[in-house]
C-alpha cells in the first residue's frame, strides 16, 4: 500500500528534519507568510497540513494563538507536538 509506505517512510525520517539548512528555510518561509498575512496573537488560530515535523509552524507560535498540526506520518505529527 503507498499510503502506508509513505506515511512509515517519513514517519522514520521526522527526527533527521531539523537541521541547520531546514531551519533557515523555515525561518524564511515564516518572515514571508508574516510580512503577507498581519496575525493577531490574541485571534489567529493555524492548520498546518502537511505539518511535518513543524519547522515552519514553530517559527510562526510566537505570533498566532494556536497552531494545530496535521500529517499522514503519525511520526511527523509526534515530532510537530
Amino acid at each position: 500500500d503507498y499510503a502506508k509506505a509513505n506515511a512509515d517512510h517519513f514517519s522514520e525520517q521526522a527526527s533527521n528534519y531539523r537541521t541547520e539548512l531546514s531551519i533557515e528555510i523555515a525561518k524564511r518561509c515564516a518572515a514571508h507568510i508574516l510580512k503577507k498575512y498581519p496575525f493577531d496573537l490574541s485571534k489567529t488560530e493555524l492548520l498546518d497540513f502537511a505539518c511535518g515535523p513543524g519547522l515552519i509552524a514553530f517559527e510562526l507560535l510566537p505570533n498566532v494563538k494556536r497552531i494545530v498540526g496535521a500529517d499522514s506520518a503519525p511520526g511527523m505529527v509526534e515530532v510537530f507536538n
